[in-house]
């Protein structure tokens, strides 16, 4: 990717993601990092259809691949799905400060309203 060629980074990281010999949270991270590089040449529900494995509960990177779901819903035209989506990732307890402040902004950038804490 630093050295610009995006297209020989996401095979890279499709392969790796392919390799069973490699644990499962290496190959989520490698599919995860393969579809954010691909988004813009890839329909938005190609992309939710990839990310649905690793958005799965016990998946480490559950919570950015639901980020990145709903991002391919408002890209879709889907933003009261994307706004439910945004929602859920906000409410988890797992949450991490910087998603919670992004997720937030997306959700007022939409329109909608921050749930109480």
């Amino acid at each position: 990717v630093e050295a610009g060629d995006v297209q020989a980074a996401v095979a890279s990281y499709d392969q790796l993601a392919a390799d069973q010999d490699v644990p499962a949270n290496i190959r989520d991270l490698a599919a995860l990092k393969s579809i954010i590089l691909s988004s813009s040449e890839t329909a938005p529900a190609d992309r939710i259809s990839r990310l649905d494995t690793i958005a799965l509960p016990g998946s480490p990177y559950r919570l950015l691949a639901l980020e990145q779901i709903a991002l391919a819903e408002i890209e879709g035209g889907q933003t009261e799905q994307a706004l439910e989506t945004l929602q859920r990732i906000a409410a988890d307890a797992a949450v991490t400060q910087d998603l919670r402040r992004r997720v937030s902004q997306l959700i007022v950038a939409l329109g909608g309203e921050l749930a109480a804490s």
